[in-house]
């Protein structure tokens, strides 16, 4: 079954641009927060913060980082699931 099954007729898909900007505070708070992320207990958790760091440093630009990500919506008439 696709997305697109569920409706009527055609419907239309929207995508607009959502992409998520870190300054290098906020990018810390992001990768802290994934289940990956070594925890303040883990022995490992140095290694973490400094691999984090050199990934802000390569790849932000202007003091930023960005996650590229995009919303998409299906617009239209559809029939009850059951």
């Amino acid at each position: 079954m696709t997305i697109q099954s569920v409706f009527r007729d055609d419907c239309e898909v929207v995508r607009f641009p959502n992409d998520a900007v870190y300054d290098r505070e906020r990018f810390f708070e992001r990768m802290d927060s994934s289940s990956y992320a070594s925890k303040a207990s883990d022995s490992s958790r140095d290694d973490f913060r400094k691999a984090v760091d050199e990934l802000f440093d390569r790849f932000g630009i202007d003091g930023k980082i960005v996650f590229p990500s995009y919303n998409v919506a299906f617009i239209g008439k559809c029939d009850v699931i059951k």
